[in-house]
């Protein structure tokens, strides 16, 4: 390279640093220009002036197609891929459950909200009235009725449960709650108490059916938290009989207790051994107990033993697995998004369902309290994307054919070893008469 042309790539160089606009440049050049007089912002074209005097001739000029290859190209900004929707849920399938404890005193959640549910939990049908100002504790109906179930607030209630089987969502009515009862010591409303006595359960079994036929609803989940005596256990029995026979087999029958007072070997461990067979889930709350997945499935709570794992094996043991390919989606992981004391985030949510699935091959979902937390519906959308990717439970690994022992063959029977040869005695030769003798 000649003096000149390093002096001319120096000054280009340092133009390049300098206030000029590449705009100015380029269009010079789309103008068939290449020389730019930045004086009098001017383009002039090469066919009047060359790069040499351009260079040398105008003040504070620039030499266009040198000046725009020192600039390195802008990059295009890279537009991110989104990740596809997680494909709206449905009812279908019973693997992947997603089901959404609706407060019947909040607003009714909206359609982005509900597109990633299979199931909407209207959650809670009562038998009791608010307390009276003062009164610490519920007002129980004295027969177990039901009080009227508002399904929830806002525009659109009245056709929801319509709305949402249109959508291919199943809407199951939640009976109970904290205010019927607790097992927690000092927990001042006592109403499933009432329910336990001689001839109540048959009024609620017999409100619950009515309702669930006369509004639609696709099943009944008792929501139970009260300690279990021998008058919880007849009463329970006797519910979950009544609202299985009373009750279309399309129709879902389902059970919510605490992970608490459902370890194995416990009164209502027990009592739901007996009524598992006419049980469409079990769905245990790991929110408000003794375990918390959102922190490990098999990771117990300090001073705790059981954990997340281990009640969810005790559970899906009372569903015999020669009676079911998967027995584990009879039952669902209860979860908390906010407002409890032990509560998941969508990531937590993922990786416990990811660790339940695992260990069983399938599970039957997720059960989250509550909608009105799902804001826009983020949580359940991170979610569902998740489970959809476990849709359709693998089948069963069969068991290794067993072999039967082999047959002996029959025992080789040896010719029989011939008699011996008996030899008869040689007969006597006839006696020869010697001449001239007489016999006598």
């Amino acid at each position: 390279m000649g003096r000149r042309a390093a002096l001319v790539a120096l000054a280009l160089a340092a133009r390049s640093l300098a206030k000029l606009s590449p705009e100015q440049c380029v269009e010079c050049v789309d103008t068939s220009s290449s020389c730019y007089r930045e004086d009098s912002n001017q383009c002039i074209p090469e066919r009047f002036v060359d790069k040499d005097k351009c260079l040398a001739q105008f003040t504070d000029s620039t030499w266009c197609p040198d000046y725009l290859a020192l600039i390195p190209p802008t990059p295009e900004p890279i537009t991110p891929v989104p990740s596809p929707p997680a494909p709206p849920n449905t009812a279908d399938h019973v693997d992947h459950m997603l089901i959404a404890h609706v407060d019947n005193t909040k607003d009714c959640p909206t359609p982005d909200q509900y597109d990633q549910y299979s199931h909407v939990m209207i959650s809670s049908a009562v038998a009791y009235l608010d307390p009276p100002a003062g009164t610490p504790s519920n007002e129980c109906d004295v027969d177990c009725h039901m009080k009227p179930v508002e399904v929830c607030k806002g525009a659109g209630a009245a056709s929801f449960i319509s709305d949402l089987q249109a959508a291919g969502k199943k809407v199951i009515l939640s009976f109970g709650g904290l205010g019927m009862g607790s097992s927690d010591i000092g927990w001042p409303h006592d109403c499933w108490g009432t329910c336990f006595a001689p001839g109540k359960g048959s009024i609620l079994s017999a409100d619950l059916i009515n309702v669930v036929q006369r509004d639609g609803y696709d099943g009944v989940d008792l929501m139970y938290s009260h300690k279990t005596d021998n008058d919880a256990a007849v009463f329970l029995e006797n519910l979950v009989d009544d609202l299985r026979t009373g009750l279309p087999a399309a129709k879902t029958v389902s059970f919510s207790p605490r992970d608490i007072d459902v370890h194995g070997g416990s009164d209502l461990f027990n009592v739901l051994r007996g009524v598992a067979p006419k049980l469409s889930f079990i769905m245990p709350r790991f929110w408000d107990g003794d375990t918390d997945p959102g922190h490990g499935i098999d990771e117990a709570l300090a001073g705790m033993t059981e954990t997340t794992l281990s009640t969810f094996t005790a559970l899906v043991s009372l569903f015999p697995a020669d009676t079911l390919p998967h027995p584990a989606t009879k039952v669902v992981m209860g979860l908390c998004i906010t407002d409890c004391t032990g509560k998941a985030s969508a990531a937590q949510a993922v990786t416990a369902a990811r660790d339940l699935f695992d260990a069983f091959n399938c599970t039957g979902g997720i059960h989250f309290y509550k909608s009105f937390s799902d804001e826009d519906g983020m949580w359940s959308e991170t979610v569902n994307r998740q489970l959809y990717e476990y849709v359709g439970c693998p089948p069963p690994t069969p068991a290794p054919p067993t072999q039967s022992p082999p047959t002996p063959a029959p025992p080789t029977q040896s010719p029989p070893t011939p008699a011996p040869l008996t030899q008869s005695p040689p007969t006597p030769a006839p006696a020869t008469a010697v001449p001239g003798t007489t016999s006598i």
